[in-house]
């Protein structure tokens, strides 16, 4: 168990024993971990992690990875369609009866907007 301390005051003491070991943080102890309510099997490893392979076969787990799958799927294609639009904009504000000062902070700003 490592316990360390602010110099300033012992209420912003750090305590730990392993990543996820459940501790009183008022006197750096390990405390009992929760029961398993899940009516499965769930195993720790010495560090005080628990296995999440009961968890994965869970309806709720198979939601969350659709879930996932869709909006990394909606980021990409929206943010494909911007920076095209940012590039068509570009395009036309470039062109030879376009040209002020006003466009070319538009584009400037389009160039920031696609980096961004």
């Amino acid at each position: 168990m490592v316990n360390t301390s602010d110099n300033t005051s012992d209420e912003h003491s750090l305590c730990y024993w392993g990543e996820c070991d459940y501790l009183d943080l008022t006197t750096c102890t390990q405390i009992s971990r929760p029961e398993n309510t899940s009516g499965g099997q769930i195993t720790w490893d010495e560090e005080g992690c628990f296995s999440t392979n009961l968890l994965r076969t869970t309806q709720q787990y198979q939601y969350y990875k659709l879930f996932s799958l869709v909006m990394g799927l909606l980021t990409i294609i929206i943010g494909s369609v911007g920076l095209a639009g940012n590039l068509v904009c570009i395009m036309v504000l470039q062109s030879s009866d376009m040209r002020n000062c006003f466009n070319h902070l538009l584009i400037a700003l389009n160039i920031s907007d696609s980096f961004h």
